[in-house]
């Protein structure tokens, strides 16, 4: 062999394996990719069914402060009546002890 050639041989060897380097980087990086697009798709999951969790709450609180109002009401209308009958009963007995 030629000197020549031999240099050409030692360059495209020396190449070949800069780029089997380079194509082993760009493998770790593509699985390396891969993993954290799997992190984030499972971090989005997570979010998303947090985020419906919320929603559900959210419509079961509006739901419950209405029932809770309309029940803080009823206790309210019982308690006056209550009071006139209470009211009633003081006059009766003042009538009656006349």
């Amino acid at each position: 062999m030629t000197p020549r050639l031999t240099d050409e041989l030692r360059r495209l060897r020396t190449n070949i394996d800069k780029l089997n380097a380079a194509i082993r980087h760009t493998m770790e990086e593509a699985e390396q990719g891969k993993l954290e697009r799997e992190k984030l798709l499972q971090e989005q999951w997570r979010l998303q069914r947090e985020s419906a969790t919320h929603r559900r709450n959210a419509e079961d609180y509006e739901s419950l402060q209405s029932e809770n109002q309309r029940l803080t009401d009823t206790t309210n209308e019982i308690k006056a009546t209550l009071h006139e009958i209470l009211d009633w009963s003081k006059s009766a007995g003042a009538e009656l002890r006349r």
